[in-house]
């Protein structure tokens, strides 16, 4: 029984391309009964690689670590190779690679080790040293250190080590009695797999390398015959028993573990009772609620509580019900909101006496069973949503309640996607920024893309991989990446709880954030006997977390979002009319046009709705539809399971429905009908057949005939299929509900708190700008004196904060602020004022408190970018609203004899001069404006088109939807030439209008025609179709100049004019539309097609006689 002793995986990251389940299915078929893995510091693998063995029948399992002891070579070593010989040895490894792993949170890697550090973890475990880790010297000190703390020590050898490393080992072994074994490497599965490695590698290092070399290795892994003959041949025969006769002392599998429970941490103050007795008590308070608002059920609620706690208390769940309770109670003692539930938890009542949830499980019918059967002996799982922006907050709280090292996050491996692995191919391979960007654009937007998949999809692919060898060589190289870990993070919810230390559980190392992390990620971590909780940080509780702080600040009224009425009109229109962007679950065209069929009118059609747009339930959409609006005649499987499900017209949307038919018919516990809900869920067909048996026998029981039963569980099995988890659906439409009620009710604050989390996201803050303004909502620019890092409301409109400037650094808005409000709120009284303030600020800041003239000109011409970049956006308009005065001064201001001066002489030396100052155009403000935030804001340069294109029935990019036929009136931002495999030119071609950007394309026929009119900045009416490929793009079929004559009726215009016009118009009828503005009755639209007129300069000089000339303009867009 051989096996090499030092294997890498790809989990010693960017080291090696070897998958363990690759390697242990390859060992298995050359004939290995025993395996080893040992990554450099870490047990990533450790579950990973047990359960492939057991899979493919490998007897002998070894888990060890190649530990980089970052030593000398003489005092200690370079690095150890540990095996676990049992179990104390695995645990011992676990501690050693905790301790080596959490020290360094920049580098966990990066932590030197001694042999004291490991002295007292080496019970159970096989220590081999490489002649590679040994300094050439007498006799190595640490050696000595090792024996004496009674170490097992080996000394490795082979045929890939010199002759000179081997002559020294075999001395060292003689002099001191260490038994020498064999010491193969692996690092790939086969020779040609070596250049992967050399590609990590390289990604690792940043380095570049020659993609045209082929490369063998020699680590790769042979068969054991092959190591035989090696070692044979190289006369170390005896070494290679010696291997076997190690790996037949070594006795470990890792196995899954119960999950072991933490205890609940009481409050300082509260007297310490049993968990049993102290969850009791308070259900008994929460309860109190639940009689207050249902007086007439208070037998129904307390018999379902007493059944709850029973079953918790059976399954010894108190403390984790506790535990939980205590970070909602945690969460919401300072103001974080906390989400009304997630999955199935929100079906027991428990957790909604507790306040873990919001949702009354009694009122919306919801299944104790499908979260906690007590006949499927299952860990419960309580997932809490929070804001994504207070998630750190409540970590802390459960790192101080249960301290360092019985808290930690969960590992999770960032693996090489399509893009990924191509833009890391790209740069090693030495290609350009633009090369780089041309790959990474081809590959087609979809879920789970793959380069394979890419391939077959994306002719840009195909037709870059054909342009050279090197490209191929590219393509092939990204293949061999794809799927390999690329790098660790923290995962995104889960924590584990542990009375444990966690080290003598789970290995552990050191996160980025200063807390513990498991080696392990999310499964294996739950294996190994941990309490896992999520806490997942969303953005849209975050919306209205801030949304409702918002209202509350400026209405005298207080909101409460529990309180909100799931019946309130305004909101509900919303949902019926789809009027639902930005709304949690409910913003994506696909569900926006289900609600149109479907038109909810009630909370329980929202929450149908959010079941039923599910893939799966999906397609029960239109059945639901049909019966809703009497299209199809509502019909039951047997008229005694009506009362299921009548609020569903007949069908099966929930997992609960299908429980309760199971139950109601079958004569099922609920306990039973969750054991079919998970089996139909999982095609566990044995489990089904055996299921039907006992229904139909439970049905005849009640009565039922033995086809009436067939026929319903087929029923049950044909939509429990695609049933969506009803707990889920309430609590998770309550969210949507709250943040729709905020929409209706308070526009301002909704879109504030929204357009705060999609700062740098310049599509969707454009999107939510537009909306906001088409709800008469004021958006207002930077204000030097009022913003603060996010958007605000200001005097009824919506104010954008300092973080929304490119170009500006969080610690100068950060010094900003501190300036504005040191010793109370002290605003800016001018530029002047902004300028010596935040150089004086800067001085104080270094502790310079003298600072000569030299000091602050530095200062001053560093922040002067800084400066103009506010004075571009407007910041300081409330100061000075003239942005080209601003701009002349801030010259001065930047020299630092003026800086030298006080503030009050230089405002009266300040007189502005504005007669040399050359003034920025319209078109150069609003530039400069959408340079810096990405967005126009005094105006758009399409807003004077406005009246123009509704009048032709344009549309707006943001409303366009899949296959829709359309006008747009557009800015062309970027033109894209590109080739086509057949040499014919097309293009891509970015344009903008007000409410958003896209990209159209041209294909050559359409190119060729038109190309001359593409230009930057050329504005132009476009027509054509959207398509979904990759996002929505608009396919131009024809293009045509904005033109038009715009007249303009002052408030002195008598009816005898108009006749005269009219009869002026009549002469020169034409193809050219005519816009109206209206000034008495404050309109501006355009003509019907029969007055529209013929270009002619005649015509524009009798109407312009008529009317005076500057009531006449013949308007014309921008060519570009």
């Amino acid at each position: 029984m051989f096996a090499p002793l030092q294997v890498k995986s790809a989990y010693s990251l960017l080291q090696s391309p070897l998958k363990i389940s690759d390697y242990v299915e390859a060992a298995s078929k050359m004939g290995y009964e025993a395996l080893c893995l040992t990554d450099v510091d870490v047990l990533y693998g450790a579950f990973e690689f047990f359960e492939a063995c057991r899979k493919y029948g490998i007897k002998k399992p070894v888990i060890g670590i190649e530990l980089n002891m970052q030593g000398d070579g003489e005092e200690e070593p370079i690095s150890l190779l540990l095996l676990a010989k049992n179990a104390a040895g695995y645990r011992n490894l676990v501690k050693i690679s905790s301790n080596k792993l959490s020290e360094n949170s920049l580098d966990p890697h990066d932590n030197p080790q001694t042999c004291d550090d490991i002295k007292d973890c080496l019970d159970g475990v096989a220590v081999i040293v490489s002649p590679e880790s040994i300094k050439v010297a007498s006799s190595p000190k640490f050696f000595k250190k090792l024996q004496s703390n009674g170490a097992k020590l080996y000394l490795g050898k082979g045929p890939q080590f010199s002759r000179e490393l081997l002559l020294d080992a075999y001395r060292i072994a003689e002099t001191l009695k260490i038994p020498q074994i064999a010491l193969s490497k692996v690092e790939y599965l086969k020779p040609d797999d070596y250049f992967g490695q050399v590609v990590l590698q390289a990604i690792d290092a940043d380095e570049r390398i020659n993609f045209d070399q082929r490369m063998s290795g020699s680590e790769y892994l042979k068969s054991p015959s092959e190591y035989q003959i090696d070692y044979k041949n190289a006369g170390m025969e005896t070494e290679f028993g010696q291997t076997e006769k190690l790996l037949s002392e070594i006795d470990f599998w890792l196995t899954p573990s119960e999950i072991s429970l933490p205890h609940y941490k009481f409050q300082k103050g509260v007297a310490k009772v049993s968990a049993h007795d102290y969850l009791k008590r308070l259900c008994a308070d929460g309860i109190k609620r639940c009689f207050r608002e249902n007086p007439d059920k208070i037998d129904i609620y307390q018999k379902r509580l007493d059944h709850e706690l029973k079953v918790i208390h059976e399954m010894g769940f108190e403390d984790y019900f506790l535990i939980v309770s205590g970070i909602t109670q945690y969460a919401r003692s300072v103001g974080i909101i906390v989400g009304p539930g997630r999955g199935s938890a929100a079906g027991s009542l428990v957790s909604y006496v507790l306040r873990i949830t919001d949702v009354d499980p009694i009122k919306y019918n919801l299944l104790f069973e499908r979260f906690l059967n007590e006949e499927r002996h299952e860990m419960p799982d309580i997932d809490l949503d929070i804001p994504d922006n207070k998630r750190d907050r409540i970590i802390k709280y459960v790192y101080d309640t249960y301290g360092s090292r019985h808290m930690a996050q969960i590992i999770t491996f960032d693996t090489f996607g399509a893009k990924q692995a191509l833009r890391d191919g790209c740069r090693i391979f030495g290609l350009t920024q633009a090369e780089t960007d041309a790959w990474s654009k081809a590959i087609p937007f979809g879920d789970k893309m793959t380069l394979e998949r890419a391939r077959r999809e994306s002719q840009r692919i195909r037709n870059l991989i054909a342009d050279s060898k090197r490209n191929e060589r590219l393509f092939e190289t990204a293949q061999k990446l794809e799927g390999l870990p690329r790098h660790f993070s923290t995962h995104a919810a889960g924590i584990v709880l542990s009375d444990q230390n966690l080290d003598e559980v789970v290995p552990v190392q050191i996160g980025n954030d200063g807390y513990l992390m498991t080696q392990f990620s999310k499964k294996p971590v739950e294996k190994a006997g941990l309490l896992k909780i999520d806490l997942l940080g969303l953005k849209n509780l975050r919306i209205l977390n801030t949304a409702k702080d918002l209202v509350n600040q400026n209405k005298a009224s207080k909101l409460d979002l529990e309180q909100i009425p799931l019946d309130d009109k305004a909101t509900l229109e919303l949902f019926y009319n789809a009027k639902t962007e930005g709304i949690f679950q409910f913003d994506s065209y696909g569900i926006r046009q289900a609600m149109l069929k479907i038109r909810p009118e009630n909370f329980e059609d929202v929450v149908a709705l959010n079941a039923l747009y599910r893939p799966g339930p999906i397609r029960n959409i239109d059945e639901f539809t049909a019966r809703r609006h009497g299209r199809k005649t509502v019909s039951y499987p047997a008229k005694v399971l009506e009362p299921i499900l009548n609020s569903t017209y007949g069908i099966i949307v929930y997992q609960e429905q299908a429980m309760q038919v199971s139950s109601k018919m079958g004569g099922f516990t609920l306990g039973e009908a969750d054991i079919l809900r998970q089996a139909i869920s999982k095609k566990e067909h044995e489990t089904i057949e055996r299921m039907r048996v006992k229904f139909v026998a439970g049905a005849q029981k009640k009565g039922f005939s033995k086809e009436d039963a067939l026929r319903v569980y087929d029923y049950i099995e044909r939509f429990g299929e695609y049933g969506f988890n009803r707990s889920h659906a309430v609590a998770y439409s309550k969210m949507a509900f709250q943040m729709a009620y905020l929409k209706a009710h308070y526009p301002a604050e909704f879109y504030c708190a929204l357009l705060s989390t999609v700062i740098g996201n310049v599509e969707k803050t454009q999107s939510f700008l537009a909306a906001a303004k088409k709800r008469k909502i004021k958006i207002l620019a930077p204000d030097i004196n009022k913003s603060s890092y996010d958007f605000r409301i200001s005097d009824g409109g919506i104010m954008f904060g300092f973080l929304s400037v490119k170009g500006i650094r969080f610690d100068f808005i950060r010094q900003i602020l501190a300036e504005r409000h040191a010793g109370g709120y002290r605003p800016f009284k001018s530029l002047d004022d902004f300028m010596n303030r935040m150089v004086e600020r800067a001085l104080v800041d270094k502790h310079d408190h003298d600072g000569d003239a030299k000091k602050r000109e530095k200062i001053a011409k560093s922040y002067r970018p800084i400066v103009e970049t506010l004075i571009y956006v407007g910041a300081f308009d409330s100061l000075e609203a003239d942005r080209s005065q601003l701009l002349n001064r801030l010259d001065v201001l930047v020299k630092y004899d003026q800086l030298s001066m006080s503030v009050p002489l230089l405002e009266s030396l300040f007189v502005p001069s504005k007669k040399n100052v050359k003034k920025l155009t319209l078109d150069e403000r609003l530039e400069k404006e959408k340079e810096r935030l990405g967005v126009y804001l005094s105006a758009h340069p399409l807003d004077k088109y406005s009246a123009f294109a509704q009048g032709i029935g344009a549309s707006s990019l943001a409303s366009l939807v899949p296959d829709q036929q359309a006008i747009v009136l557009v800015r062309i931002r970027e033109v894209k030439k590109i080739k086509t495999k057949k040499g014919d030119e097309m293009a891509f071609v970015s344009c903008i209008d007000q409410t958003g950007e896209m990209e159209a394309t041209f294909f050559p026929k359409q190119f060729l025609r038109y190309h001359k009119g593409l230009k930057e900045n050329a504005e132009l009416l476009f027509y054509g179709r959207v398509q979904e490929r990759n996002g929505l793009s608009f396919v131009v079929d024809r293009v045509e100049p904005i033109e038009y004559i715009a007249l303009h009726f002052p408030n002195t215009i008598t009816i005898e004019t108009k006749r005269q016009l009219f009869a002026i118009m009549k002469r020169y009828l034409g193809p050219i539309p005519v816009i109206v503005e209206d000034e008495a009755k404050q309109t501006k639209k355009m003509l019907d097609r029969r007055f529209w007129l013929k270009k002619d300069q005649k015509m524009l000089e009798e109407i312009g006689e008529l009317l005076n000339r500057e009531n006449i303009r013949h308007v014309k867009g921008d060519p570009g």
